[in-house]
């Protein structure tokens, strides 16, 4: 989604003056609207973009979002789905301690235990749509990390 968006943040506001192209913004920031029809089918019926929960699709997701508002000032055009889904994702209390709902668990959802973290059981599938994840399904694993 951001690819779009480094285009029009380039003519639009960090070239020079003579060589900003209107007709580039113009283009890639229809383009990038086009890409959240995706966001806003998808958020019709979720709270989230994946697996019913926060995920790495949700930071992505967010961070084009965040972009295209704080940056290129495109919120004000956002539909009232993706905005909504928008200031969900910017409400979400997070912990202090690591950024994680849970501060028992890491970001990625692992339960961290003293000297190891614990990988939680992870879906054969990945998404809805039927992808599979990995050929076997991960139980939990211990790692070192230090």
């Amino acid at each position: 989604m951001t690819f779009p968006q480094t285009l029009v943040l380039r003519y639009s506001q960090m070239e020079p003056e003579e060589r900003r192209l209107p007709q580039i913004v113009d283009d890639y920031t229809r383009w990038f609207f086009s890409r959240l029809r995706a966001v806003e089918a998808a958020m019709k019926t979720r709270t989230y973009f994946c697996a019913d929960r926060f995920t790495a699709a949700d930071t992505s997701v967010g961070y084009a979002l965040l972009f295209a508002d704080r940056l290129l000032g495109l919120g004000a055009r956002f539909s009232p789905t993706v905005r909504g889904y928008f200031e969900h994702l910017q409400a979400r209390k997070l912990s202090a301690r690591n950024g994680s709902p849970d501060p028992r668990r890491d970001r990625a959802g692992a339960r961290r235990t003293a000297g190891r973290i614990e990988v939680a059981e992870m879906p054969r599938r990945a998404v809805k749509s039927g992808i599979p994840f990995g050929s076997n399904q991960i139980e939990s694993a211990n790692l070192r990390y230090g």
